[in-house]
């Protein structure tokens, strides 16, 4: 066993940023220019230091006090910080002079014609460096990507990481992270404090050009305070490791790896809206030296592989969906419901529901369920792919591979629901301790552990659900304690995909039935038994011609299967 000195993660000084409205709209090009190359050089020049000098200029903008509260410098109180403005910080008192050649002078901003130029970043790289996505999500928000060859976009994962989480989230995801970047660089690039869109910035870092720990520690703690001082939520993406057998030319792995990764997990652990992803507990990353390992590097055997790159980007997903704000949720009433069908003549508790928040004008999508309710899951519900990977389930599609459990993937043969248009679906968002989140209806069957299907509606927090990993070298069935549970309306569309087996996994981990309560109480058969028989006629047609059941149809209001 190595052992590990304790590192002393001594947080930098940074004086949060007000969050007022104004804060929303970045600082204009007159204010950071003042602030970087009047403000900032003036009060080291007295003697502070650059957290004071930070704190000092900043102040005068929150505050509105001061010289960069006149009307011409243009400062808004509480308005976010530019590009510009964060390299004021990193570049220190002492090196203002090469923090104002590497960005460009108040005087050289512009072109000879009064046109704004771009400005000019290190060793002449243009930013954005890869996008993905053509859709902005309200509720995720715009996504960013900084760091060095584990996550740049352009290397050895090819692009996959911001891909796959802009195609599960329906998001913009802007991919900056540069190979070869020291963490003194990485501070440099645009992230998300400087987008006003931006909820959610990746980083990684801390092994090119950085030899001392604690500069390391200090310099990404000082990067994560940043982020977080303008509202913002951070991931930290640890390294996988390195196998000392394969033959590099440079090992990473070690002492100073190890280290590192213990200081950042601590630096996750102690500060809110920061969350850390560790290779080290992936249970082939984490163990380099095994064959199967080999997937997960490229070519190089170093460099993390695009299936690499998958692992990292689901990871993400899982904590962004697991920690959205509060706001957008209501808390969850338990009340136990009524299973029995009801008439479509009369309204259902969720219409009465729906006609009462639009009527505050909250929502006002259409069609919304009818009928006997929701008998499904939300379309954000994620789960895995043989062909393709971590989908939501509203791009599953007829004959395609999903994993069930234990090792296995089975094929689609027909959904129970396909309702894309449905919107107002009143869904339980549920989230374990391991991070694992989904959105299921409360009548919903779902596996716990003791192998037993139940409606969503009798979970509790502390419920013990039945998990599979489809990541897992030993297929097996685990176990998964829910931390959380929530009320929402969904406007995802509602699906329910039918295996042969009668099962499938969600949210990576955890088993559902492909079924529904249909009756309140049954004393002599259970809900998902019943449920397996009466679908066998239709299993049996499809087994013998997968083609046939590829053209079924759906109500277009509720999306239930015609042929149920």
């Amino acid at each position: 066993p190595v052992s590990l000195t304790p590192v002393s993660l001594t947080p930098v000084s940074l004086t949060p940023v007000s969050l007022t409205p104004s804060s929303l709209l970045l600082c204009s090009e007159s204010c950071a220019n003042a602030f970087t190359f009047g403000c900032m050089p003036y009060h080291c020049e007295q003697g502070q230091s650059i957290d004071e000098a930070w704190t000092t200029c900043r102040g005068e903008i929150d505050d509105g006090l001061g010289p960069l509260a006149e009307e011409e410098v243009g400062c808004i109180p509480g308005c976010g910080n530019t590009v510009t403005m964060s390299m004021a910080f990193e570049c220190g008192c002492d090196n203002i002079d090469q923090c104002e050649s590497d960005e460009g002078t108040p005087d050289d901003e512009e072109g000879d014609d009064g046109d704004e130029v771009e400005p000019v970043f290190p060793y002449g790289l243009v930013f954005p460096r890869t996008v993905a996505g053509t859709t902005l999500s309200g509720t995720y928000g715009k996504i960013y990507i900084i760091g060095d060859s584990l996550l740049d976009g352009t290397g050895s994962t090819q692009g996959v990481v911001e891909e796959k989480i802009a195609e599960i989230l329906s998001t913009t995801v802007v991919n900056n992270a540069v190979g070869g970047f020291p963490l003194e660089d990485i501070a440099k690039v645009p992230s998300c404090s400087q987008d006003v869109d931006c909820k959610w910035t990746i980083i990684n870092g801390g092994i090119n050009r950085d030899v001392d720990l604690s500069q390391v520690v200090s310099r990404m703690t000082g990067l994560v305070e940043r982020e977080v001082a303008t509202g913002r939520k951070v991931i930290l993406q640890g390294y996988p490791r390195d196998c000392p057998e394969a033959g590099l030319a440079e090992f990473i792995s070690g002492d100073f790896f190890e280290a590192m990764h213990d200081a950042y997990v601590s630096l996750a652990a102690g500060k809110a809206n920061v969350w850390m992803v560790d290779s080290r507990n992936h249970p082939l990353m984490g163990d380099p030296c095994n064959p199967a390992s080999r997937p997960y590097r490229a070519e190089d055997n170093s460099h993390p592989s695009p299936l690499a790159g998958q692992v990292f980007a689901e990871e993400a997903i899982k904590i962004i969906m697991a920690n959205l704000d509060e706001a957008t949720l209501a808390p969850v009433s338990l009340t136990p419901v009524s299973l029995a069908p009801v008439s479509s003549s009369s309204p259902t508790p969720l219409d009465e529901e729906n006609e009462a928040v639009e009527e505050q004008g909250e929502v006002t999508s259409q069609p919304t369920m009818q009928g006997i309710g929701p008998l499904c899951l939300s379309g954000d519900t994620t789960v895995h792919s043989l062909q393709r990977g971590t989908i939501p389930l509203s791009m599953v599609q007829l004959g395609e591979s999903i994993f069930v459990g234990n090792g296995k993937y089975e094929p689609v043969y027909s959904f129970g629901h396909f309702g894309p248009n449905v919107r107002n679906a009143k869904m339980l968002r549920i989230s374990t301790d391991s991070g694992t989140i989904f959105s299921i209806s409360e009548n919903h069957l779902i596996f716990i552990e003791t192998n037993e299907a139940i409606p969503a509606s009798q979970l509790t927090v502390g419920s013990r659900l039945q998990s599979s990993d489809h990541n897992s070298t030993a297929p097996s069935f685990g176990v998964e304690r829910i931390k959380s549970i929530q009320n929402i309306l969904s406007n995802e569309g509602v699906y329910a995909p039918f295996t042969p087996s009668g099962k499938f996994v969600v949210g990576g981990t955890i088993v559902v039935s492909c079924y529904v309560a249909m009756f309140e109480r049954l004393l002599l058969f259970n809900h998902h038994w019943l449920a397996h028989i009466f679908t066998f006629p239709r299993r049996l047609a499809c087994f013998y011609n997968l083609t046939h059941c590829q053209k079924e149809e759906y109500n277009a209001d509720s999306g239930i299967a015609l042929w149920i």
